[in-house]
C-alpha cells in the first residue's frame, strides 16, 4: 500500500485507512485504524471504524483510501481449474455467475412453428 496519494473527496461506503496523528506521535497503539465513510464533508470525514464499530470525524489529511484492486486481489489473481484447491468455491461461484450474465440466454423452443 505504500504511494496511495490522498483524495480530495470519498465516497459514502469507501473503505479507508485513517490515522490519529496525536496517538501516533504519542507511540500509542492502534493509531492507524481501517473504516469505511460514513460521511464527508470538503474538509473532513466520518469514519466507521470497523474494528470497535465507533464512528470518527477524521481530518482529510489523515485519511487514505484502501484501493479495490488491494482488497479483490487474491480473487482476481486466483488461478483457475480443478488443480487449484486453494481457490475458494465462493470465488468460482462468482465466476460461474459472472460468466452467466456475459452470456446471451439462449431461447427456448415451444410453441407452433410459424
Amino acid at each position: 500500500m505504500t504511494g496511495v496519494p490522498a483524495r480530495s473527496a470519498y465516497g459514502e461506503g469507501d473503505f479507508v485507512l485513517y490515522r490519529d496523528p496525536v496517538r501516533f506521535l504519542l507511540g500509542a497503539r492502534d493509531h492507524t485504524r481501517i473504516g469505511r465513510v460514513w460521511k464527508s464533508w470538503p474538509d473532513a470525514v466520518e469514519v466507521f471504524d470497523l474494528a470497535p464499530g465507533k464512528v470518527h470525524r477524521v481530518p482529510l489529511e489523515y485519511v487514505r483510501p484502501i484501493p479495490v484492486e488491494y482488497l479483490m486481489r487474491d480473487i482476481d489473481e486466483a488461478p483457475l481449474g480443478a488443480e487449484h484447491p486453494e481457490l475458494a468455491s465462493v470465488a468460482v461461484a462468482w465466476l460461474q455467475q459472472q460468466a452467466r450474465l456475459q452470456t446471451p440466454p439462449e431461447l427456448e423452443s415451444g410453441g407452433d412453428p410459424r
